[in-house]
């Protein structure tokens, strides 16, 4: 993914294009990952597991670790952020 992306892209984007059921705010949805990239991400990793190991995943299973991956790069960014910020605004009293 960090391959087709950039941090900031997979922080932006979801998998599904919906919000998260616990989401209470009023800020809209991320938009969805372009589909024909992340059916080619699923092909892909369903194809190499298959050769190098014999192993069958179910696409299910790498649609999770899609959505995982994105996750974790919206909270990278919100620290890096929020670090950057600390850095470059001086603290008021």
């Amino acid at each position: 993914m960090e391959d087709l992306w950039d941090r900031k892209f997979m922080s932006q984007h979801s998998l599904g294009g919906m919000k998260a059921k616990n989401d209470k705010s009023d800020t809209p949805a991320k938009p969805v990952l372009p589909p024909d990239s992340v059916q080619a991400i699923i092909n892909y990793v369903t194809e190499f597991l298959r050769k190098q190991y014999t192993i069958t995943l179910e696409p299910k299973h790498i649609r999770s670790a899609i959505s995982t991956k994105l996750s974790t790069e919206k909270s990278a960014f919100k620290k890096r952020s929020s670090i950057v910020a600390s850095a470059i605004l001086p603290e008021r009293s």
